[in-house]
């Protein structure tokens, strides 16, 4: 059965992918788009790969490259879970205002909180520190009897990553 453009496009889209998802992981991995087309960015990134990964460096992909993508791909996404380290200082207050991946975590925290406790004030989780917001971490911060500023502080953080053990 012959090799038709298609099935071309779509195995050098997975390819990309292997690589985008590599890249990920390992910073000396150009991070390339999956288009399904093998042009410069693909294949330094291919290059990139086979520099790290020890293999002949030609910018193809022939099977020795094809299998070491796959099996790097692999282990890394199959390895221990990663730590995801977000608060960013031991210093550093989250409050009214605020925005970003932080705030949608400690709002998801918060509304697990509610959905687990029926005394617990309902909050929206949007990533946006609102007064919701800020009237939920200080009734928290009541119930964990720490100094209720409606902010989150190293102290309220630890407190709030402490009772997600108990979240189910």
């Amino acid at each position: 059965m012959p090799y038709n453009p298609r099935q071309r496009k779509n195995n050098i889209r997975e390819i990309q992918r292997y690589l985008q998802g590599i890249s990920y992981f390992n910073d000396k991995i150009p991070l390339i788009i999956p288009d399904g087309f093998f042009g410069k960015e693909t294949e330094n990134a291919v290059r990139a790969f086979q520099r790290e990964y020890r293999i002949t460096e030609t910018g193809t992909v022939n099977h020795e490259t094809w299998n070491k993508i796959v099996f790097v791909y692999r282990n890394l996404v199959d390895s221990n879970p990663l730590a995801l380290d977000v608060f960013p200082s031991r210093n550093y207050i989250i409050q009214t205002g605020d925005t970003g991946m932080i705030v949608y975590i400690i709002q998801s925290i918060l509304y697990a909180m509610h959905s687990q406790y029926d005394n617990f004030p309902a909050i929206q989780v949007n990533g946006i520190y609102d007064n919701v917001t800020y009237q939920a971490v200080k009734f928290f911060q009541n119930l964990a009897n720490l100094q209720q500023t409606g902010k989150v502080n190293n102290h309220t953080w630890n407190a709030l990553v402490a009772v997600t053990r108990h979240l189910t």
